[in-house]
Formats: C-alpha cells, sequence, structure tokens
C-alpha cells in the first residue's frame, strides 16, 4: 500500500518538467535566480567540513532489501558536511539542525542557508546517495523514465538512508533533543515524506520550497504524526516548485490532524529568500530554545 503510495506523489506530480533542475538554496537572493537547468556552482560560505566522507558515494546498482518495519533498507551509509558557530568537541550533545539539499545539490551549497552564528546549534548536511550532474539526488531515475518502480525504490531507499543516519548521529554526534529537520526543493519533497513515515525521528520538520501532493498524507494523523510540527514555507511564484501545491499539501495535513502549517513569501525565484532564512532562524531558535531550557 505505502509503495503504491509514494508512486503517486512521484510520478504524477513530481514530472521530469518540474524537475528539469534547480537553482542552489543560498542566503543571496537580492535578485531573482536564474532558471536554467542546471545548477551553477556556488561557493559555501564560511563552511569547513569536520567530517570526512566515510565512504564514496555510488549509484545505486541493486533494489533495496525489506527490513522488518516494512520499509527499505538502508543501502547508504551517508557522508555528511558539519558545523557549529564556535569550536565543540564530538561528543559534547547539541541542539542539531538537519539539512537536506535538493536535485544535483551538495551539502557544501546547501549549508550556508542553515549557518546562524547566534545560534548554538549543530548543523548537519548530509549528501543524498545518487549522482546527478555536477552534485548528487535523492531520485534518479524519475528524470530518466518516471516509472513507478524505479521512483518509488530510490524514494524509500533514500528515507532509510536518512533513517539511519539519524540513528548514527547518536552516536557519532550526540544530540540535546531531537533533531530539526529542513529541506530544500527535492530535500523538502523527502522532508515531507520523513514527516508522514518517521515522525518519531525528528523535533520538527521545516520545508523549502518542497512538493508532495496530499495523496500520501493518511486520513488521520496517528499520535506521532499530530505531535510533530511541520512548517512549509514557499516563494509565491516560483518558477520550478509552484507554491500552490505545497499549499494543498499543508492544507490536507492539518485535515487529518498534523501541526501544518504553511508561510509564503514574495518572490519569482527557486531559492532561499531573505525572508524565509529569517522564518527559519526564528523556528530553529524557539525550539533550540525549549530543547537547552532546565
Amino acid at each position: 500500500m505505502r509503495g503504491a503510495q509514494v508512486a503517486v506523489w512521484l510520478c504524477l506530480s513530481l514530472s521530469p518538467s518540474a524537475f528539469g533542475g534547480e537553482a542552489p538554496a543560498t542566503p543571496e537572493v537580492a535578485q531573482p535566480a536564474p532558471t536554467t537547468t542546471s545548477e551553477p556552482d556556488v561557493a559555501p560560505v564560511a563552511v569547513a567540513p569536520t567530517v570526512e566522507p566515510e565512504s564514496a558515494v555510488v549509484e545505486q546498482t541493486a533494489a533495496p532489501g525489506a527490513d522488518p518495519r516494512g520499509a527499505a533498507a538502508s543501502t547508504h551509509a551517508l557522508s555528511y558536511l558539519e558545523w557549529t558557530a564556535r569550536p565543540h568537541e564530538g561528543s559534547e550533545a547539541l541542539p542539531t539542525v538537519i539539512v537536506l539539499h535538493g536535485w544535483g545539490g551538495t551539502p557544501e551549497r546547501i549549508m550556508p542557508i542553515a549557518q546562524f552564528e547566534d545560534l548554538d546549534v549543530r548543523v548537519i548536511a548530509p549528501q543524498a546517495p545518487l549522482r546527478s550532474g555536477r552534485g548528487y539526488t535523492w531520485i534518479a531515475h524519475l528524470r530518466e523514465d518516471g516509472t513507478p518502480q524505479s521512483a518509488t525504490a530510490e524514494a524509500d531507499a533514500s528515507m532509510a538512508d536518512l533513517v539511519a543516519l539519524v540513528e548514527r548521529l547518536r552516536t557519532e554526534r550526540p544530540m540535546a533533543g531531537k533533531p530539526i529537520l529542513v529541506g530544500f526543493s527535492l530535500g523538502g519533497a523527502m522532508a515531507y515524506g520523513l514527516s508522514v513515515y518517521h515522525p518519531e525521528l525528528f523535533e520538527e520538520v521545516l520545508i523549502l520550497s518542497g512538493p508532495m501532493p496530499p495523496r500520501i498524507i493518511p486520513e488521520h494523523a496517528n499520535a506521532a504524526q499530530a505531535a510533530l510540527p511541520v512548517r512549509a514555507a514557499h516563494i509565491e511564484r516560483d518558477p520550478i516548485v509552484p507554491s500552490a501545491p505545497s499549499k494543498a499539501t499543508i492544507l490536507k495535513m492539518a485535515e487529518a490532524g498534523f501541526d501544518a502549517t504553511f508561510q509564503s513569501f514574495p518572490g519569482n525565484q527557486h531559492r532561499v529568500s531573505d525572508l524565509e532564512r529569517a522564518w527559519m532562524h526564528d523556528a530553529i531558535q524557539l525550539r533550540w530554545s525549549k530543547t537547552v531550557s532546565p
């Protein structure tokens, strides 16, 4: 049942034309982003990787096996970049923000959107497991053939990889409370999926210009789903990922009993605007304050 739902999500709504490529998320958005079909090189802003990649990221060549939870088993140990506003011991438990890049993105390019010097949090930017041009992606076959089998298998496997990373981080980089999950564009679509299938793992989910139609949302949220705040922000005239489906998703989630809200911002680019970044900062700060308060 779940596989069929995910297939509908991916193949009916995330069409190849909608994801011919995406502009990178960057804090500098004084002007509209270009609407080209490839992601230009963007230098990271004050990002220094403190965790070396543990293994080479290669394209998936086999369908993942099933685990006892009924979901796909993880097939990649995801590498990641780490950033903190001040030096920390790796064993120090900190509030954690996990930020997911979009199609063709990289950890270096997405990391700057979550770098806030006044927030004493650890930011983790994983690298998606599949190659796409000069970057990486969570789902690759949709662009090539759009078949439900390939898209569903890759979406399930990528979500399983992210679940495994969260569990691994509890040992490698201890967390104060549960992590906040942030996703941009296709990373936002993955965040939507995780909020439905693995809500118990996260403190809050923040989605920036991420697509997901309401078809995979259950009629009634369970206790874990209802307890997870899901906040979506979208540029009003995004030329790559339209805002209307994002709003429809949030409304459907709210009707089902999720703690879900939608915020639109002016603009016509597929990037993270200054206003969106300020919105994200305030959301993280609020959760950070609750996590560190005695």
